[in-house]
């Protein structure tokens, strides 16, 4: 037997003790399978275990349920994103914080004119009782007043426009090819929430369009809706 020129400590800070291994030689195939396990253990140790499809979905029911709890119900879905709808009317502010416990957000005009030209049966939802609807949403004046052309009126002197939008419900001006697909939008305070509004049959012919869009400049406005969706979306 050929003389040991050493003991060799292979340490990992995840294991509790040392791995001890007298060779003859470095190149002595004891490293390389010591190494090899104590990658293998801490691959083990490090990888998180995957969610199965049993468990993701006992969390989407619970936060359904939390959801409902909290009066907030699903009334569809835009381009595969659920829509969370309450009855209970807020204002700005009120609305906003009614996101954060259901872990919801306030949905955008793209969101929302998106899913609502192209679906009849969720847009009927927001005409049940034959009224209109009118709900808080993400974004201030300056996402839609950049649509107004210079010197033209703001809302306070009646000024609006029609706009349409495209299927991810970016606003253009200029009329829709049907009310459907058509958007009064008003210009208000640069700063000021958004107002949106889905108008009963009878008021959308005779404004010829289906949806209203402004900066509200009374923020304090008790909207009759508060519509959300989940904040991973």
């Amino acid at each position: 037997m050929g003389r040991l020129r050493a003991q060799r400590h292979i340490v990992s800070p995840d294991l509790d003790t040392p791995l001890l291994t007298p060779v003859k030689d470095p190149t002595d195939p004891t490293i390389e399978q010591a190494y090899k396990m104590t990658r293998v253990y801490l691959m083990k140790k490090e990888t998180p275990p995957k969610k199965t499809g049993e468990i993701m979905a006992k969390e989407i029911a619970t936060s359904e349920k939390q959801r409902n709890a909290l009066g907030f119900h699903q009334v569809g879905k835009a381009n595969e994103i659920p829509l969370y709808v309450s009855t209970e009317g807020a204002n700005a502010l009120e609305s906003a914080n009614r996101m954060v416990e259901p872990k919801l957000k306030l949905a955008t005009h793209q969101i929302l004119l998106s899913a609502l030209s192209s679906d009849s049966s969720l847009r009927g939802k927001f005409n049940e009782n034959g009224t209109d609807s009118n709900f808080w949403i993400a974004g201030t004046g300056r996402d839609v007043n950049h649509l107004f052309r210079e010197g033209e009126k703001s809302w306070m002197t009646k000024g609006t426009i029609l706009c349409t939008f495209d299927q991810e419900g970016n606003l253009r001006r200029g009329k829709g090819n049907s009310i459907e697909t058509t958007v009064r939008v008003w210009k208000g305070p640069d700063d000021n929430p958004l107002l949106f509004y889905v108008l009963r049959d009878g008021y959308a012919r005779a404004g010829g369009a289906r949806f209203v869009l402004g900066a509200w400049d009374k923020p304090d406005f008790v909207a009759n809706l508060v519509v959300g969706v989940p904040q991973s979306n």
